[in-house]
């Protein structure tokens, strides 16, 4: 990620970043063992990602 900082590709750094917080998080929701139907409860809106680009497309 500080690679593609310095080479200034901020939005590409944006989702490398969103990415390693989506599976920290999918880490995180695995460990409580929530089921993968109910995790869009506990997950927070992360506009950077591009499983939230599908939500907001699929919300139209």
């Amino acid at each position: 990620m500080q690679r593609e900082l310095s080479k200034g590709h901020v939005d590409l750094a944006q989702l490398i970043a969103a990415s390693i917080e989506n599976e920290i998080e999918d880490w995180y929701l695995d460990s409580l063992r929530i089921h993968h139907n109910d995790r869009h409860k506990y997950r927070l809106p992360n506009a950077h990602c591009p499983s939230f680009w599908s939500q907001q497309e699929a919300a139209k």
